[in-house]
């Protein structure tokens, strides 16, 4: 089965990203992290933009995803149904 990322950003007046994520994919929230641990994750994806407000990253086997406070996002089957709210 593959999913996708439906992300719904807030700052783009609702403009909606769907993104094939494959068979496979793993979030990293920032609420499971010391600020330490966060920051330094996050400079790695990021170096340009790692003191924003990024709360979550979708980590694939070549690039990663950034959520960020204001934004919904949706991890959904390849029929279209939720599969995980993020």
């Amino acid at each position: 089965m593959n999913f996708i990322l439906r992300t719904i950003a807030k700052e783009s007046k609702g403009l909606t990203l769907n993104r094939l994520l494959g068979s496979s994919y793993c979030i990293t929230y920032k609420s499971e992290k010391t600020i330490e641990e966060w920051e330094t994750e996050v400079k790695i994806y990021f170096p340009e933009i790692a003191k924003t407000d990024i709360i979550v990253a979708i980590v694939l086997s070549n690039e990663v995803s950034p959520i960020y406070d204001d934004d919904r996002a949706y991890i959904m089957t390849e029929s279209g149904k939720t599969f995980e709210k993020i």
